[in-house]
């Protein structure tokens, strides 16, 4: 039983955090569609983009009241890189300048 019962607390923590940030994301969404603020992410924006999302959609449903702050902070990140694709971008860039070399679309070149 203790398996179904955090599968089940997981499931319903997971659409309670995508109803609401779907709700903010479309706030988001209609102020950058009309300004047309958003850059072209590449794939390997779209990858960082959307593995910070996941990744903090599971890192904020930790338990424990000692991680309280990191829940807020890793919640805040996720929810600016869902509904603000530019930080994707930009922390794209960024990488691609530590490595120092031109990561293209293409996965392979990643591993």
């Amino acid at each position: 039983m203790l398996l179904h019962d955090y599968i089940s607390n997981f499931a319903t923590h997971t659409l309670f955090w995508a109803v609401r940030s779907f709700t903010i994301w479309m706030a988001f969404w209609a102020i950058r569609r009309r300004g047309e603020f958003d850059y072209e992410l590449d794939l390997m924006g779209k990858i960082v983009r959307w593995a910070i999302v996941v990744l903090a959609l599971f890192l904020v449903q930790i338990p424990g009241p000692k991680l309280a702050t990191f829940r807020v902070i890793v919640g805040c990140v996720g929810m600016a890189f869902l509904v603000w694709p530019n930080f994707a971008y930009h922390l794209t860039n960024i990488l691609k300048q530590i490595f120092g070399r031109k990561i293209n679309d293409d996965p392979k070149e990643l591993f």
